[in-house]
């Protein structure tokens, strides 16, 4: 309890001086803050451009089961609460910072990738015409075949002298085939 007097304490007296300098001032200072609230309902009010707290240094846990780290007087970090494969959030001095990616190469991807779409959209359209072909081709030697099969099979096929093969029947004829 002694604690929570003295660091209520210190962040009044805070609160005063920051109080005090922001009245002094001519000029009108906007300051944004952003509020939070830890599991025991204190509220902790910190600067958006400084970082700045008049909230005692510690580490407090919010109401959603984030931490609140202060150090120096100063917002250090906020981590979320902490969930499977979740990383914590950088504060704004440890954010890296990405390099920009050139508007000139992003559209000769774009261009690229879309000539490469329209490639593969004419080549599907040819299969797709191949295999209603296919498939047209097929129908037609089903009914064919079908046909082929409902006809009696009640004639022979003899084939004409002139296109059977010829045998020699005699030793000679045999002979003069050997030597032909």
């Amino acid at each position: 309890m002694k604690d929570t007097t003295e660091k209520s304490t210190s962040a009044l007296t805070k609160l005063k001086a920051m109080a005090k300098a922001i009245l002094s001032m001519d000029a009108e200072v906007e300051v944004k803050l952003s509020e939070y609230k830890t599991k025991d309902g204190e509220a902790i009010s910190v600067n958006d451009d400084t970082q700045e707290t008049a909230t005692p240094d510690g580490e407090y846990t919010l109401e959603d089961g984030s931490t609140l780290v202060i150090k120096d007087g100063k917002m250090e970090s906020l981590t979320p609460a902490k969930a499977e494969d979740e990383v914590p959030v950088e504060t704004a001095d440890e954010a890296p910072i990405e390099a920009p990616v050139a508007s000139d190469d992003l559209a000769v991807e774009n261009e690229s990738l879309k000539a490469e779409i329209e490639a593969l959209k004419a080549e599907l359209e040819a299969l797709k015409a191949t295999a209603t072909e296919l498939s047209q081709t097929t129908a037609d030697l089903k009914t064919k075949l079908s046909e082929i099969q409902a006809k009696p099979a009640d004639k022979k096929t003899v084939l004409s002298v002139q296109d059977a093969p010829t045998k020699p029947t005699t030793v000679a004829e045999r002979a003069a085939a050997m030597y032909k």
